[in-house]
């Protein structure tokens, strides 16, 4: 069980004509056999397992990935009743982006870039604690996904370029 597989524990090769290939490049929170992990970083922790298992290892998954595609945590956003700092307690109650009630700022990229299938996928996962390997047609990525994007808006400041991309 790979425990650990947030957003900072990954190198991607990219090569010409093939897929990229991706590397996990922090392997001391693996749980191998008797040796049993520990930690985990709090952003990808499954809130509903009691122990590090194949399951909580899909709900990392299910974090990172939707990061890639969307640009925001599944748990970030403005949802009334929630603090800031309430990530963890939103986690908790199943309070996700798909909630109609959270406010999203304008950086988020619009879900409707994600496979359908897979969307569900997230939905489920987020939504209703799903704990399940994801559909195997997200593979087949739609065209509009693999675009690339453009600068929509562009602001210049003393400290520097904030680029709204879309």
């Amino acid at each position: 069980v790979l425990v650990d597989a947030n957003e900072l524990n990954w190198l991607v090769k990219l090569r010409k004509k093939a897929a990229p290939l991706p590397y996990v490049i922090d392997v001391d929170s693996w749980a191998i056999g008797k040796w049993k992990a520990t930690v985990i970083m709090p952003s990808i922790q499954d809130p509903h397992a009691t122990v590090f298992d194949e399951g909580s290892d899909w709900f990392s998954w299910a974090v990172v990935t939707f990061q890639l595609f969307t640009g925001i945590h599944p748990y970030k956003g403005v949802l009334e009743g929630y603090t800031k700092g309430d990530m963890k307690k939103r986690m908790k109650d199943n309070a996700s982006v798909f909630n109609p009630k959270v406010k999203l700022n304008h950086a988020v990229r619009d879900f409707s870039l994600i496979p359908s299938g897979l969307l569900e996928w997230y939905k489920a996962v987020f939504e209703n604690g799903k704990r399940n390997a994801p559909p195997v047609d997200f593979y087949a990525l739609s065209a509009k996904a693999m675009v690339p994007l453009g600068v929509n808006r562009s602001i210049t400041s003393v400290a520097g370029k904030l680029s709204y991309t879309k």
